[in-house]
């Protein structure tokens, strides 16, 4: 049964995402290569970093006899729409624990989709969310929904870095530098324990505080050769500026506002200033995503 639990989540996603090479006037001009892995492809809804997140765990839910998910997250997070959009396609009952006590099952799109999808929705009160990795909480969250498999706030535990860590290995070819954006850290780190030791991965975080993160990544990156990169915050998490709204609009394929915009940007800035050489090549990993609504 297991292994046919495995080729559903293997026919899940039928075929490596593909990698698209960007060609600009300005890489032309610089003679760097700019090339991006796009997994915002894999799924609609579970696509990207989500979908890496999810895939071992969905296994570990299946093999341990438990059907019905139970997740963190915000009003607009791209974590609970990804678990809501998986459960149901693989047959589990899911639960969203929603940041926010004021908020309802209509307080945005995001969450009138996910309760579409058949997902429960439980708004908890700031002060309690905070206690989200909190045995206690969770115990409580059981007694209310029975035998329940707990994934953490977006998605991010040891799976999900087996998942991320395979994206590197699917790439056709080595990069001078690997970049990716940041929000838990665990996308990073899966990307750090698989590139070319030669090579440089360039981080874009989301959020000002990043200790946790560097922590994180540091403790599986295969080299010394990782740099987080804070100059693109644009006044942190999910805040932009006309700069960033501008590029947006008019880059050639679609990015979010919290995370993959910040990424690209920063990385056209970079070459826009000389931090490539000539004749070397950048892989930027686009995770997926929604604008905020």
């Amino acid at each position: 049964m297991l292994d046919d639990f495995s080729d559903k989540l293997k026919a899940f996603y039928t075929a490596v995402s593909p990698v698209q090479e960007l060609v600009t006037e300005l890489s032309q001009e610089k003679s760097v290569r700019i090339f991006v892995k796009r997994d915002d492809l894999i799924h609609p809804l579970v696509m990207g970093n989500k979908w890496r997140k999810l895939k071992y765990n969905l296994q570990a839910a299946y093999s341990a006899g438990i059907d019905t998910l139970l997740t963190f997250g915000g009003a607009y997070s791209n974590h609970i729409i990804a678990t809501a959009s998986a459960g149901a396609h693989f047959g589990f009952r899911t639960v969203g624990v929603i940041r926010g006590e004021e908020l309802s099952v209509d307080s945005n799109n995001r969450l009138i989709e996910v309760s579409n999808l058949g997902m429960r929705l439980y708004f908890m009160d700031r002060e309690t969310y905070k206690l989200r990795y909190d045995v206690s909480l969770h115990d409580r969250l059981r007694d209310l929904y029975g035998q329940i498999y707990i994934i953490p706030e977006g998605g991010s535990n040891e799976l999900a870095l087996k998942g991320s860590s395979e994206i590197v290995p699917e790439l056709p070819q080595r990069y001078d530098y690997y970049c990716c954006s940041c929000g838990t850290g665990t996308t990073a780190a899966g990307m750090a324990s698989t590139i070319p030791l030669d090579s440089q991965l360039i981080i874009f975080p989301s959020l000002s505080k990043i200790k946790e993160q560097e922590s994180l990544v540091h403790s599986y990156a295969r080299s010394n050769n990782v740099l987080f990169n804070t100059d693109y915050l644009f006044g942190g998490y999910a805040k932009s500026g006309s700069d960033l709204t501008s590029f947006m609009a008019t880059f050639q394929i679609p990015l979010d506002s919290v995370y993959t915009s910040k990424l690209f940007y920063g990385v056209y800035d970079l070459l826009r200033n000389d931090y490539f050489p000539r004749n070397s090549s950048v892989l930027l990993y686009h995770s997926g995503g929604y604008s905020l609504e």
